[in-house]
C-alpha cells in the first residue's frame, strides 16, 4: 500500500537526518528513490526499481543499487534476499516483517503472527539489541506444487506407456 504525504514526509526527514549523520550528499536522486520505495507499496527488485524511477529522470542501475543500500543501513527499507533474487521493501513503519516465500517462483505473501513476533523480541542475545525482526518460510506455494505434481504425474504416465 503507498505511503500516505505524512508518512513519505517522515521518511524524508528522517532520510534526511540520516545523511546529516553520515554527510552524504542529499542529491535529488536519493529523494526521487525514496518516494518511489514508498510510492510503490509492495516488494521490488533493482531492476523494476530502475524501470520505475527512470520514467522521470535519467539513472543508473548502479546508483539505484547504492541508494537502496544506503536506505538498507538508515532503516528504511528492508531486503529480502531469495535464491534466485534480491527483493526490497519500505519498511519505516513496520517493524515486524513475516512472509512466505515460494523457492520455485519467488512469490511472497506477508503474514503476522503476534507469537513469533514476541517470541523472537523477547530473546536475549549476547551483545546484540535487536529491534525488530523479519521472519521468511521458505518453501512452495500452492500453484507451483501443483505444477510439480501434474509434471510428476505426466512422467509416470510417459514411463508407464514406455514399458508396455
Amino acid at each position: 500500500m503507498p505511503a500516505s504525504p505524512d508518512m513519505l514526509s517522515l521518511v524524508r526527514e528522517e532520510l534526511t537526518q540520516y545523511m546529516n549523520r553520515k554527510r552524504c550528499r542529499k542529491t535529488p536522486e536519493r529523494y526521487a528513490l525514496i518516494d518511489a520505495v514508498y510510492t510503490i507499496g509492495k516488494q521490488f527488485t533493482i531492476d523494476s526499481m530502475q524501470e520505475y524511477v527512470s520514467q522521470n529522470m535519467r539513472i543508473s542501475r548502479v546508483t539505484v543499487y547504492n541508494n537502496l543500500e544506503m536506505f538498507v543501513k538508515a532503516g528504511l527499507v528492508v531486503k529480502h534476499p531469495t535464491p534466485s533474487m534480491v527483493f526490497y521493501e519500505a519498511c519505516y513503519a513496520s517493524p515486524t516483517h513475516h512472509q512466505l516465500l515460494c523457492t520455485v517462483c519467488g512469490a511472497t505473501t506477508e503474514f503476522l503472527d503476534a507469537n513469533i513476533t514476541d517470541y523472537v523480541m523477547s530473546m536475549r542475545f549476547k551483545k546484540f539489541f535487536s529491534s525488530n525482526c523479519s521472519v521468511t518460510v521458505y518453501g512452495v506455494c500452492a500453484k507451483c506444487r501443483a505444477r510439480q505434481n501434474r509434471e510428476k504425474k505426466k512422467l509416470r504416465d510417459k514411463l508407464g506407456e514406455n514399458n508396455k
